[in-house]
């Protein structure tokens, strides 16, 4: 029998998986836009992003503290990285799906999934 998630849990993997797939869709646009110069500086600053969400909603399901923390630092550094950005493409999309994350992954479900193994 295959273990469910609770529901914060699976909207803030979800969530986690668009914000990954959002970064990578940006530097493709970038470089159909712009060309291969221009979409490799969107590229390097996608990939760590969009890889690191990608990678924690594929570890969402190991559960244990350093999941939780490892989710909530990654969005906090992609919050802070959007507040910094000088760039005026900074949307409120980016700001906003990072925080609703951290909101999930801090709900009291969210934390007994997480710490309770």
């Amino acid at each position: 029998m295959q273990d469910r998630l609770p529901g914060p849990v699976r909207w803030a993997r979800i969530l986690m998986f668009v914000i990954a797939g959002l970064a990578f869709a940006s530097a493709a646009v970038v470089f159909v836009q712009n060309g291969p110069a221009a979409a490799l500086d969107a590229l390097v600053f996608a990939a760590p992003s969009g890889a690191a969400q990608l990678l924690l909603g594929l570890l969402v399901r190991r559960r244990g503290p350093a999941v939780f923390t490892a989710v909530l630092i990654v969005q906090a550094v992609s919050i802070a990285s959007t507040l910094l950005s000088p760039s005026p493409a900074a949307s409120l999309t980016q700001l906003l799906l990072p925080a609703v994350v951290v909101g999930l992954a801090l709900s009291r479900t969210s934390r007994d999934y997480f710490l309770r193994s």
